[in-house]
C-alpha cells in the first residue's frame, strides 16, 4: 500500500512502523474480542444468568480500545495522504 502512495523513503518507513503497531495493537485486541465473546457464549443459550459487572467492564475497556485504534489509524491515514505528489 505505501509503495504506491509515496516515494519518498523515510515517510514509507515511517508510516510502515507506525502501521505495523496498530496491526501488533489489532492482533491483540483480536484476541481479547474472542476471549470476551467466550465469557458472553454461555449467557446466549438456556435459563438467564447473572451478568457480572466485570462482563460490562471488560466490553467498556475494549471499545475504547478498538476507537482508540481507529483514530490512530485514521490520523496515519490522513498524515501520509499529505505525502501523496498531487493532492
Amino acid at each position: 500500500m505505501l509503495k504506491n502512495l509515496t516515494q519518498e523513503p523515510e515517510i514509507k518507513e515511517k508510516h510502515a512502523i507506525l502501521f505495523s503497531t496498530l496491526e501488533q495493537q489489532h492482533s491483540k485486541l483480536k484476541l481479547q474480542v474472542v476471549h470476551l465473546l467466550k465469557k458472553l457464549a454461555p449467557l446466549t443459550y438456556g435459563p438467564v444468568k447473572e451478568i457480572k459487572l466485570s462482563l460490562i467492564e471488560e466490553h467498556q475497556l475494549l471499545k475504547r480500545k478498538m476507537e482508540e485504534i481507529m483514530l490512530i489509524f485514521h490520523a496515519i491515514k490522513n498524515e501520509l495522504l499529505t505525502h501523496i505528489p498531487g493532492k
